[in-house]
């Protein structure tokens, strides 16, 4: 009897901590997570983002499950969250065989990240043998439905000939598009490009200063000193206040030649 009694006080003790638990969710998860459960599949993929990578500490195993539904119900951003959770093995090992079928299935919904990371695990062979023409094709894909990443890839197998034929100037036109979808990389490799003219390409500063202030823009250290450089010497000592500027936030950024430049002549 005894223990019938204390079961029961337990129960009715734990019963207010999980409704606080549910009660102090967003509203706007709350919302996506009742649609979710209505079979919406689009809402399952922000709320299960908000238990990955939102919530501290996150809740990996319910953000599975929730992902987990709506890639069942066929929404590709879903299946692609789910896909990362085991790439980067978050709440659980790593398993990359596992993350390709399901990088593979939001791909095959048209989520272009997914089709990104299909082609790099090609061309790394994680999860699958390593194939540079498929790389190359998935990057493509990816590039086609406005990727940053996937141009970015797209126009370096381009520009080197990795998994086809090669081609310098269509390259270096993807990488341009990856870097005005916000690359960094892309914006930071034709920015060396054109400093100095490279693969054939001519050195023309103005454009390396536009990529340079680009990446610079995504918070790089290098680009910043560079482009604090390349205002130097396009415009001289008539704008040293303008290369100043570079230099003192590729300072901030941890370049020590950026350091060294900022300091007063």
């Amino acid at each position: 009897m005894f223990k019938h009694v204390l079961f029961a006080l337990i129960f009715t003790f734990l019963l207010p901590l999980q409704g606080h638990s549910e009660s102090a969710l967003p509203d706007h998860v709350v919302a996506a997570l009742e649609a979710c459960e209505g079979w919406q599949g689009e809402y399952c993929g922000d709320a299960g983002y908000y238990f990955a990578r939102t919530m501290d500490p996150p809740d990996f195993d319910r953000a599975r499950e929730i992902f987990q539904q709506g890639c069942d119900l066929d929404d590709g951003m879903s299946c692609a969250r789910l896909a990362e959770l085991y790439y980067f093995g978050d709440g659980h090992t790593v398993d990359f065989g596992t993350a390709f079928i399901y990088f593979a299935a939001a791909c095959n919904r048209d989520e272009p990240v997914a089709c990104s990371r299909i082609g790099h695990m090609y061309e790394k062979g994680k999860g699958v043998d390593a194939d540079p023409a498929l790389a190359r094709s998935y990057a493509r894909r990816a590039c086609d439905m406005d990727d940053a990443y996937g141009c970015a890839n797209y126009g370096r197998y381009v520009f080197n000939g990795d998994g086809g034929s090669r081609d310098v100037e269509r390259g270096a036109e993807l990488m341009d598009k990856g870097c005005d979808l916000g690359d960094p990389w892309a914006c930071k490799t034709l920015m060396n490009i054109y400093s100095t003219g490279q693969y054939d390409l001519p050195a023309i500063p103005l454009r390396a200063l536009g990529y340079a202030q680009a990446s610079c823009g995504m918070r790089d250290a290098e680009s910043c000193y560079t482009a604090g450089l390349l205002t130097q010497n396009l415009r001289g000592e008539d704008n040293a206040s303008g290369a100043g500027a570079y230099f003192m936030l590729a300072c901030e950024l941890g370049s020590e030649a950026g350091c060294e430049a900022a300091q007063p002549q």
